[in-house]
Order: C-alpha cells, then structure tokens, then sequence
C-alpha cells in the first residue's frame, strides 16, 4: 500500500498499523490548527483565507477517515 510506511509498505505489519496511526494523528493535530486559523481569519474579516484554510481542515478530516478505515480494514485482514 502506498504511503502506509514500514518496510514493506503492507498495512498489517505493526510497521503499517504504527504508520496508520501516525497518519491519523497528524491529521487531527492539522485540523485543530487549521479550524483555529479559519476561525482567526473569519474574526479578521479576511474571508477568503477563512475558506481555504476551512477547505484544508476538511481535507485533514477525509485524511483521518482514510486512515482510520485502512488501520481497520488491515486489522480485520492480518486477523488482529
């Protein structure tokens, strides 16, 4: 699987499942700060910052969707 990590790139391996992991954790850390800057920028008046910074965090929340549906699909795969 592309992009998982590990060394070989198989999602069941703990390699994957920590790379998965990892994943899903930068994605949340990242919409956390990025719905803080939308919030920041809509009080600043500077709309159109607010909207792509609001598409950004959006973007962390399929990000940690996929991860976390990976990390599951592979767990019920490796049958652990």
């Amino acid at each position: 699987m592309p992009g998982v990590g590990g060394p070989g790139h198989d999602a069941r391996t703990p390699d994957g499942q920590s790379a998965l992991r990892l994943h899903a954790g930068i994605a949340a850390v990242a919409f956390v700060l990025c719905t803080l800057v939308t919030v920041i920028f809509f009080l600043q008046g500077a709309t159109v910052l607010g909207v792509i910074f609001g598409a950004i965090a959006l973007g962390c929340v399929g990000v940690f969707a996929w991860a976390f549906a990976s990390r599951r699909a592979a767990r019920r795969a490796g049958g652990g």
